[in-house]
């Protein structure tokens, strides 16, 4: 096993932003849902279904596959994340669109309300279309225009951005990697107080001295064991000892 060292810094893979951005679907999905429900009440039931579709168990199966890095859910998810985008974005496209032609088509037919509830124009393909009082009276302002508008397209944005990472997620390879953090450094810490280099020095000059004393002496000692005994001649009795 070849073991490499390297300097870098930790960042988060790229499973760890999908967990991240289906979070953040999830979060979206849930104040649509919130605001769907205070305007449109009635439709609660279509809304609810959607919720659940789209803001529960898409977001969930991506957060479980990257979390358990499961290639083939994360592709799964990939596959109905890009269906639902592209929902989005037709449903966007396709409400501005009607909301455009809608409101051309009031502007025509109050001249014709006062006298019946329908209006009959005809449209660019020259086909007749009937417009009811109701639907030009309920005409969604600019606010929940904008609102609807702001939440669709970060939903898109999302769901977007979360198919782009979860690709980058199944082309990653992972190899077993340990984290080693670098000791900090001591002498840094260690703090020093006035005097204290002075006496450190003073205590290893005395230490040395202590120390050079007692190996002069032992190496006295040492060769006065092992020194041969000398002859000594006396002049009186000449007695050799």
């Amino acid at each position: 096993m070849e073991v490499i060292i390297v300097d870098g810094v930790p960042t988060k893979t790229h499973a760890e932003k999908v967990m991240q951005w289906t979070k953040i679907i999830f979060l979206l999905q849930l104040a649509y849902f919130a605001y769907r429900l205070t305007t449109v009440p009635s439709h609660w039931i279509h809304y609810m279904i959607g919720f659940i579709v789209c803001g529960i168990y898409i977001p969930m199966c991506g957060y479980t596959s990257a979390k358990k890095m499961n290639r083939r859910n994360l592709s799964l998810f990939i596959g109905t994340q890009s269906f639902f985008s592209f929902l989005a974005l037709f449903d966007i496209v396709a409400v501005t669109m009607g909301l455009t032609n809608l409101q051309d088509a009031c502007k025509q037919c109050y001249a014709q309300f006062t006298a019946k509830d329908e209006c009959e124009i005809v449209g660019s393909n020259n086909e007749t279309v009937e417009i009811s009082v109701d639907s030009c009276m309920n005409f969604p302002n600019n606010i929940e225009i904008a609102f609807y508008m702001f939440f669709m397209s970060c939903i898109l944005f999302t769901g977007c951005w979360a198919i782009i990472v979860s690709q980058r997620a199944l082309k990653d390879k992972y190899v077993v990697a340990h984290v080693v953090h670098a000791a900090p450094n001591v002498e840094r810490q260690i703090p020093v107080f006035e005097g204290a280099v002075e006496e450190a020095v003073e205590e290893a000059v005395e230490v040395a001295v202590e120390v050079a004393v007692e190996v002069a002496v032992e190496e006295t000692s040492i060769t006065q064991l092992s020194s041969p005994p000398t002859n000594v001649l006396f002049k009186g009795d000449m007695t050799v000892v």
